[in-house]
């Protein structure tokens, strides 16, 4: 059964987990627990911040250039978006959603919808360090740019931070009313300027 809160379609613990950490949205939803295990490589800094998202979310992509590093993150799921009445139904049929509402508001964005969404950054930074997070060029997401503080594993749960969007509106919204948004369609850039940190990034992942 479909719920009604802020705009948004949904059931009704997504539609009220928008004050839930990932921690306990793991602990009250229905995914297998063998995939919500942490295990964390020391020897690496980008890390999944679970054993759901190192099988079935993408590697992101890394590019370097200019003494800059990008980290891409990606969807790994087919989402779904229909508008109905002015309220938006979005869906992606996974284990573990790819994003949940958010508590905060982005408000007045000329071509996105209303609602505010949240995705969990999950291909994390195993390190004390601060970054940009930047919205993708045509994306279909809107992202305010702001800085995220990552910090390295030290106990027995990982928190991963959590990045504010909107949903854009397309060209399919006024031709077929819905939208479909590919696997593998870029959600947000990590940006990292620290020399050291690239450096063991780049080490890592030759």
């Amino acid at each position: 059964m479909l719920y009604y809160k802020n705009k948004m379609l949904g059931s009704k613990f997504w539609l009220n987990s928008e004050n839930l950490s990932f921690q306990e949205i793991q602990n009250l939803s229905h995914v297998n627990r063998k995939w919500t295990k942490q295990i964390f490589d020391n020897n690496k800094i980008i890390q999944p911040i679970n054993e759901y998202v190192r099988n079935f979310i993408p590697f992101p992509d890394i590019v370097y250039d200019n003494n800059i590093l990008t980290i891409r993150q990606k969807t790994h799921a087919e989402i779904w978006l229909e508008e109905i009445k002015n309220i938006l139904y979005a869906v992606d049929k996974t284990q573990q959603r790819q994003f949940y509402p958010s508590k905060n508001n982005i408000i007045n964005v000329k071509g996105y919808f209303d609602p505010t969404y949240r995705f969990y950054i999950p291909w994390t930074i195993n390190k004390d360090i601060t970054c940009k997070i930047k919205k993708v060029e045509n994306s279909f997401f809107y992202i305010e740019e702001q800085y995220i503080s990552f910090k390295e594993k030290n106990g027995d749960f990982y928190e991963p931070q959590w990045v504010d969007f909107l949903f854009k509106k397309t060209k399919n919204f006024i031709k077929d009313e819905y939208e479909i948004i590919k696997f593998g369609e870029p959600m947000f850039d990590i940006i990292i300027n620290d020399k050291t940190t690239i450096s063991e990034i780049l080490n890592e992942n030759k």
